[in-house]
């Protein structure tokens, strides 16, 4: 059952593609065996006819030699070239610009001296219902309705204690609520602008090192402008709420600076960049860079 389980969550947790690899020994009979406590073991019913077929293929022609370093079994080795041993890898050529790599969980550090682990993971998981709520968007009293029992499952998983749960589901829903409800969160949230992602990731050579990026939230207005926003999950409990996100501003500039440069690399557009704050009242404030018309 709990293998099973397992082969479930892996295999439904591809967001494009899904490479499935295992392992199948030739018997003495000349049929194909794999290990009864293996994955492969569980979908074997349903891939042995494709896995036969790879075999046949692989085979050598009848009355030939077993290519070289076959086994006993007569089976094809299986080639494998190697990198010579003193081979070490180039470095970009200064015009490789930038990439857009698949969506992906990494992103940079984000310092929370403030609340330690809970808040990270009340971060992780808003981000994800978020990126969910910007990719299926319907209703917005609906999505938030929609995610208050998932959202305590979201934390137990990121390993919230049981003493900050309900804290941290109260905080969590809390800003997802917001961000369908103010007119900002929804304007950042809606699929109606063009090339809109979430969680995009972007390798570029930014500030003449090689960076690997991941942005919250992007797309392009009608007057054609690139947005690129991130989301912050923390709260201001005392008064100068405007000093606070002036202090914020500065904070987070130099990693704003570095999203705009890749995506300049990748385009020919302006380039605006933001923080969104949905806990802090009036919380969004657009980060001047470099690259801002």
């Amino acid at each position: 059952m709990e293998t099973g389980r397992l082969l479930y969550v892996a295999a439904t947790r591809a967001k494009r593609r899904l490479h499935l690899i295992g392992h199948a020994d030739e018997n003495k009979e000349g049929t194909l065996r794999v290990e009864p406590a293996s994955l492969l073991a569980r979908l074997w019913p349903a891939v042995e006819p494709e896995w036969l077929t790879a075999a046949e293929k692989a085979a050598p022609e009848s009355g030939s030699a077993p290519a070289a370093g076959a086994g006993d079994s007569g089976a094809p080795a299986v080639p494998r070239w190697r990198l010579p041993g003193d081979w070490v890898c180039p470095e970009p050529p200064a015009a490789a610009g930038a990439v857009c790599d698949p969506p992906r969980e990494n992103r940079e550090a984000v310092v929370y001296e403030w609340a330690g682990d809970t808040a990270r993971a009340v971060g992780t998981v808003v981000h994800r219902c978020l990126q969910h709520i910007a990719q299926t968007w319907t209703d917005a009293a609906a999505e938030a309705a929609a995610y208050e029992a998932a959202i305590r499952r979201m934390l137990q998983r990121e390993g919230v204690p049981n003493a900050q749960l309900d804290e941290a589901w109260g905080r969590a829903r809390e800003a997802i609520e917001r961000s369908v409800r103010d007119e900002q969160g929804r304007w950042i949230l809606s699929s109606r602008h063009a090339d809109a992602r979430c969680e995009v990731a972007v390798t570029a050579a930014v500030g003449g090192e090689l960076r690997r990026l991941v942005v919250d939230r992007t797309f392009v207005d009608t007057d054609g402008v690139r947005w690129i926003i991130d989301y912050k999950t923390g709260v201001h409990l005392g008064g100068d709420v405007e000093g606070f996100l002036d202090r914020e501003q500065e904070r987070y500039r130099s990693q704003l600076e570095r999203y705009a440069e890749a995506f300049g690399r990748l385009e020919d557009r302006p380039v605006r960049t933001a923080l969104y704050y949905p806990l802090v009242q009036g919380g969004w404030r657009e980060v001047e860079t470099s690259r801002t018309p």
